[in-house]
């Protein structure tokens, strides 16, 4: 009797644990238990909410302002609150995936991670190991990096704005549209790239290759040419049908401030300088580049210019003064120096034959 008084007991304890345990049937078919409940083929965990839901597989919830999400854990990181790896929504509403261990956080498909978050916040693409804050690795012969489009750009390969690094280790920042690279700070442009190649400092109109609109310094500046120059509207004058061109001398023009014509006659006071850019030796420093036009010209102040020279009466050697002679932009040797005071070009730095016209190296200075 005792023996079967002791089997109903546990029937009626096992059908209570069941009923305990086993959902029950809503309207509709859906499942239940503790406001829990299967609806439309998603799972509710915290509540069905009462308008329509949503169609997911897993919906979590909460009905206070604190996180809600899915936290995993196993023997190796504890049970705790704050051990294992959770992801869900904080109480200010941030989308949290959060490792509590000091791990790294992988993300991969194919079974392989693509991205890595390590336990010190760098961040790898490619790299489960990454150095840096971000570091992108593709394991190719190729050229890797991070490529930005819209709308406006399109989405093709040759599209946008990409910066990265390339097959022969060339670090590539990279605009594809027909369009100006800028780099600036405080929301302001310091430095622009444009479509032609031209780079502005200061300056986001550059008309050079190099556009500087503000101060420089440098301890050294090496310039390729071998002059300096500075621009000026050059004439010839009245009756002259010799045209200005480089390598000629030139002299003020008194009629026109700030203006030049070709030397026309010997020992001219108003000598101002040689037209740069003859043979092969082209303009150093170019200075009021503003002054432009099919009349304007570089005129060497000092250094070194191929210069026309008349050599009809006096030959030319190295260490000679030159001056103006009445041979249109053409200088010659100094022979008369009561008159060449003022008037001196510079120093001869190659000959030129007795009855000869040709051109001469010169070194200017003006005296």
């Amino acid at each position: 009797m005792k023996t079967e008084i002791k089997l109903l007991v546990m029937i009626v304890l096992a059908v209570a644990l069941l009923a305990v345990s086993e959902p029950a049937m809503a309207a509709g078919g859906n499942e239940i238990s503790n406001g829990d409940g299967y609806v439309n083929g998603g799972l509710y965990v915290g509540g069905v909410p009462a308008s329509t839901p949503y169609a997911r597989r897993l919906i979590l919830t909460e009905n206070t302002a604190s996180s809600v999400g899915a936290q995993f854990q196993n023997n190796d990181t504890g049970s705790a609150g704050g051990d294992g790896f959770f992801f869900g929504i904080n109480s200010a509403e941030n989308a949290l995936i959060w490792n509590f261990e000091q791990k790294d956080v992988w993300i991969g498909t194919s079974a392989l991670p693509r991205m890595v978050i390590t336990k010190d916040g760098d961040v790898g693409i490619g790299t489960t190991t990454p150095s840096r804050r971000l570091v992108v690795y593709k394991d190719t012969v190729g050229s890797v990096g991070a490529q930005f489009q819209n709308s406006e750009t399109g989405t093709a390969g040759g599209d946008g704005f990409f910066f990265g690094i390339n097959s022969a280790e060339n670090a590539l920042l990279w605009n594809f549209e027909q369009k100006e690279v800028w780099i600036g700070t405080s929301a302001v442009a310091r430095m622009v790239i444009d479509k032609d190649g031209n780079v502005g400092i200061g300056n986001t109109t550059p008309s050079y290759l190099l556009d500087v609109n503000g101060e420089m310094a440098a301890t050294v500046l090496n310039v390729k040419g071998a002059d300096v120059s500075e621009q000026f509207k050059v004439a010839s004058p009245k009756g002259l049908k010799t045209k200005p061109a480089p390598g000629m001398v030139v002299s003020i023009d008194p009629k026109n401030p700030g203006s030049l014509l070709l030397s026309a006659k010997a020992y001219d006071r108003k000598v101002a300088g040689i037209i740069s850019g003859a043979g092969d030796i082209a303009p150093g420093m170019v200075m009021n580049r503003a002054e432009n036009g099919s009349d304007a010209h570089p005129v060497a102040l000092t250094g070194r210019v191929y210069c026309h020279a008349d050599a009809s009466k006096q030959s030319i050697a190295p260490g000679d003064l030159l001056t103006t002679s009445d041979t249109p932009g053409h200088a010659m040797k100094v022979t008369d120096y009561s008159k060449a005071q003022g008037a001196i070009i510079g120093k001869a730095m190659t000959s030129l034959a007795k009855g000869e016209k040709g051109m001469v190296l010169v070194l200017v200075t003006l005296q």
